[in-house]
């Protein structure tokens, strides 16, 4: 009777999903429908260590409206484009030397 109710046991609980080898579930990134893959131009910074990180292009999902709110920052993709070219750097004044 005990080995009765063990296997009836044992057969219960290995009969769930806990037995069967289901292969991982898949999450697929979908980009929602208002949402274009452009050119986004990132700004330089400094790192928490003081060292100046030059700005660069990636190519970035963004909202669709932003590409008409600034359009020198973002750049539509279009696939065999190449990377743009970096905005011109803003001139740098050099301080005057007072003349004696």
């Amino acid at each position: 009777m005990k080995s009765l109710i063990t296997a009836a046991l044992f057969g219960a609980f290995l009969s769930g999903c806990a037995a069967h080898a289901h292969p991982p579930q898949q999450t697929h990134v979908r980009v929602p429908a208002h949402q274009v893959k452009a050119w986004v131009w990132t700004p330089g910074y400094y790192r928490a260590n003081g060292v100046w990180v030059r700005g660069s292009w990636s190519i970035q999902h963004i909202d669709r409206h932003m590409l008409n709110r600034n359009p020198r920052t973002h750049v539509r993709w279009i696939k065999g484009r190449k990377r743009p070219v970096p905005p011109p750097r803003q001139t740098r004044h050099r301080r005057r030397q007072h003349r004696r």
